[in-house]
């Protein structure tokens, strides 16, 4: 909905009146946005342009021109990119005060395109909170491509007390210039009215469409990046939402219409010196589908797989099937089934799921959980989710998945030296880390050497099980005087490669 819209909707019972004070009041507005100083260009390529008020307000467009900027085949994720950004907001809250960042915080910094792909905006409480929004574009699990925003919000404390900080993100969303744009959440479908989620029923991703039969128009909102996972996630109307700048009730007899979305992170101790990152992205989406009736079907999950320390992200994930009546008679008894190959397994639960009876336009869904294993070469594999019903043909789409090599990290601490020295007749305690954490059960092999002329030579070795927590710790008594070093390594298996941890030296007097 445009702001001459939004303004319009506000006049239904005041008449004359009320309309030529809307019209005053959006005059008024036009001519402050106009003496408004500019913002940063903001992050862009060829895929995604993030705008960037002068306030540090922003919103998100799909395949922008060269500076940015709107152009042929354009297409906004919120609201209205392509104008200036001022519907979406951020609120930092602390010791139970809501604080909107672009009104009701001192500016440290102004948005600052740090180069072509980020941005810097920085405000301060009162109290010393440091609140540091930073937009960046990176790469997109969806689609394997830098078309997805990063939004990041590190909160800092700089005074010498102890505070109460959280973080609430509202984006108002609009695909394609549809301001009523849908959520489909895996697990739950298409949301029709207000719905929150909270600790752990919190989605990992979610799907905003234009419309259900738009294949090409879809943004992914995704959460619990490096930072913590969002409490609670709040979809609903942009009208009611964004009157608050914290607290929210949800009305789940409500219909969404005009939507928007709000992740809250809840306010928990930020020591003096302390800091917390919080992370979320908003970003293209993609899928695999074939809209032909009588049932169509479209199938979402990521193109590609992240390594981060040493294991798969996001993993595992999720695999979304929404199936729809296309034709002209109801399909009766439908039942769709994922089929994995080998190196994908699914969390739990069965690879065939019962959706029902569908009518003529209904729709609806099936979800997978879905586990990548380690793999230690570069590899695509392909899966299927397959639909068919009583009275339809079987349909299948295949969908593939980049999955990279993964190199496992091991790390090693030697602990009882003096100076880098042990005393003769003690023991030096050897110990480390092994990632990725599914390692854990496995071998570890330490070696000794020492140091003969110029030649180091191998005394022995050992295996320890790495645990739970994917460490391990190994005691070692030298039989002698001299120079020793110790290695621990990761023999190559069909899962990963080999890896070995840098050599810990040490002398024994």
């Amino acid at each position: 909905m445009s702001a001459t819209a939004r303004l319009r909707a506000a006049t239904t019972t005041f008449g004359v009146v009320v309309v030529v004070v809307a019209c005053i009041a959006l005059a008024a507005t036009t001519l402050a946005l106009a003496a408004t100083p500019a913002g940063a260009a903001g992050p862009h390529n060829q895929f995604l342009a993030v705008q960037v008020g002068y306030d540090g307000q922003f919103n998100i467009g799909a395949y922008p021109a060269a500076d940015g900027s709107q152009t042929t085949g354009s297409w906004d994720l919120s609201y209205r990119w392509g104008n200036s950004p001022w519907s979406s907001f951020s609120t930092v809250r602390v010791d139970g005060s809501a604080y909107r960042c672009d009104t009701s915080l001192t500016v440290v910094k102004v948005p600052t395109d740090v180069d072509a792909t980020s941005n810097v905006t920085q405000w301060k409480t009162t109290t010393g909170i440091l609140v540091t929004q930073r937009l960046s574009l990176v790469t997109n699990s969806a689609t394997g491509r830098q078309d997805v925003a990063q939004i990041e919000y590190t909160v800092k404390n700089t005074g010498t007390a102890a505070h109460s900080v959280g973080l609430r993100l509202m984006i108002d969303t609009e695909i394609n210039y549809n301001d009523h744009a849908l959520f489909r959440v895996p697990g739950v479908g298409a949301l029709t009215t207000q719905q929150e989620f909270t600790g752990a029923a919190v989605p990992r991703g979610i799907y905003v469409f234009d419309t259900p039969s738009d294949t090409t128009h879809i943004a992914f909102v995704a959460d619990g990046f490096a930072g913590p996972a969002p409490n609670r996630i709040v979809f609903g109307r942009w009208p009611s939402i964004s009157s608050s700048t914290w607290d929210y009730v949800v009305d789940p007899t409500l219909i969404i219409g005009d939507s928007a979305y709000v992740m809250y992170w809840d306010p928990t101790t930020l020591g003096a010196g302390q800091s917390r990152t919080y992370i979320s992205s908003y970003g293209l989406g993609a899928s695999s589908f074939d809209l032909r009736p009588p049932l169509a079907l479209g199938v979402y999950g990521p193109s590609q797989l992240g390594v981060v320390n040493g294991a798969y992200s996001p993993n595992p994930f999720d695999v979304s099937a929404w199936v729809s009546d296309v034709g002209t008679v109801p399909a009766s008894n439908v039942q769709a089934k994922i089929v994995l190959p080998a190196g994908l397994e699914l969390v739990s639960g069965s690879p065939t799921q019962t959706l029902g009876a569908l009518a003529v336009n209904q729709e609806k869904q099936a979800s997978w959980s879905v586990r990548a294993l380690p793999n230690g070469s570069a590899s695509t594999l392909s899966y299927e989710v397959t639909v068919w019903g009583d009275n339809t043909d079987p349909k299948t789409v295949t969908r593939t998945l980049a999955v990279p090599a993964v190199v496992p990290t091991v790390t090693l601490n030697l602990s009882g030296l003096t100076g880098g020295a042990l005393k003769l007749g003690k023991s030096v305690t050897a110990k480390g880390t092994v990632k990725p954490t599914s390692l854990a059960g496995s071998k570890v092999k330490l070696t000794v050497q020492t140091k003969r002329g110029t030649k180091w030579v191998k005394l022995t070795s050992t295996a320890r099980t790495i645990s739970a927590s994917a460490a391990y710790i190994w005691g070692y008594k030298p039989a002698r005087k001299g120079a020793y070093r110790i290695q621990a390594t990761i023999a190559k298996t069909a899962a990963h490669t080999a890896a070995a941890s840098p050599w810990c030296t040490f002398n024994v007097n």
